[in-house]
């Protein structure tokens, strides 16, 4: 096994020691894997995944994999876990190299213009977030401020 298992005497707790615990690593192909999984089940008439999957299920189970994987991002040091900002005590899902702000929603969601409204007012009250994504996990949109834009491109674009 990989790992240890102490059972107490009633049996009442299961002990693991995580230091011996060998976790399945995630890769491109189980991320794809997993991502066919959400949408051939969203194709169906009656999803099973969207009704299990509220906004920490599309956390954890589709967003953290795309940004650990995908982006190259480290789960552990890279990413702020529900963040609260110190300048309007908003919580944030994530905040990815204190740059990139990400709001998850439910799987299947709908993105509305209230809740891109949400982001976009999030963006627009820190001076050091130019840009940020808002997910449902099947739908992603990308969110940039117009003066970071023109700040990028110059004054003359």
């Amino acid at each position: 096994m990989c790992f240890g298992l102490n059972i107490s005497r009633d049996n009442s707790y299961l002990y693991i020691n995580l230091k011996k615990l060998a976790m399945p690593e995630m890769n491109e192909l189980s991320l794809r894997q997993r991502i066919k999984a959400v949408k051939d089940d969203l194709s169906k008439e009656c999803p099973v995944l969207a009704e299990r999957l509220q906004e920490k299920g599309v956390e954890i189970s589709i967003l953290v994999p795309i940004f650990e994987v995908i982006m190259g991002f480290d789960g552990l040091h890279d990413i702020k876990y529900e963040y609260t900002s110190d300048k309007r005590f908003e919580r944030f899902d994530f905040l990815l190299d204190d740059k990139l702000l990400i709001e998850a929603k439910r799987l299947n969601t709908l993105i509305d213009l209230n809740i891109i409204n949400q982001l976009e007012k999030y963006i627009a009250h820190h001076d050091k977030i130019n840009y940020g994504i808002l997910s449902n996990g099947s739908v992603f949109a990308f969110l940039i401020k117009c003066s970071f834009i023109k700040e990028f491109l110059g004054p003359e674009e």
